[in-house]
């Protein structure tokens, strides 16, 4: 772990996070502090035990950061809230123009004629429109 060889590195990355308009970044969308795994870990690890290993480095080195800032799970929650509000958004967007669509095509289909739902009224379709024919 980078973080076993480098506590220094940890407590100043820790001190920008938490002191975040010193650094001139500006995270709209907040923050999560994770642990990225070492590609042998990805293999060899669980997902159970990958979280477990997060959450002991961020119990360990990142203590004074907030516990609700932890952790892929946190992540993955926090994207699927911001997935969700941008559909909701789409979703008021478009909904009015699919409304009128809606709307538009209904007013065509009332303004077609019935189609026969038998023989019998078939066949007097077509005699209707076989004596048109014929004026």
């Amino acid at each position: 772990d980078m973080i076993s060889h480098s506590p220094k590195l940890v407590q100043e990355r820790s001190a920008v996070i938490l002191n975040k308009g010193s650094c001139g970044l500006i995270l709209n969308e907040g923050w999560i502090a994770v642990r990225n795994a070492m590609p042998e870990e990805e293999l060899e690890l669980s997902p159970v035990e990958l979280r477990r290993k997060e959450q002991e480095v961020m119990q360990t080195h990142f203590s004074e950061l907030p516990s609700s800032c932890w952790g892929m799970d946190t992540l993955v929650d926090r994207i699927m809230a911001l997935q969700g509000r941008t559909v909701d958004d789409f979703i008021a967007e478009v909904k009015p123009e699919i409304l009128k669509k809606l709307d538009e095509v209904g007013q065509e289909l009332r303004g077609m004629p019935e189609v026969p739902s038998s023989e019998l009224q078939c066949t007097l379709v077509l005699s209707a429109a076989l004596l048109k024919m014929k004026e």
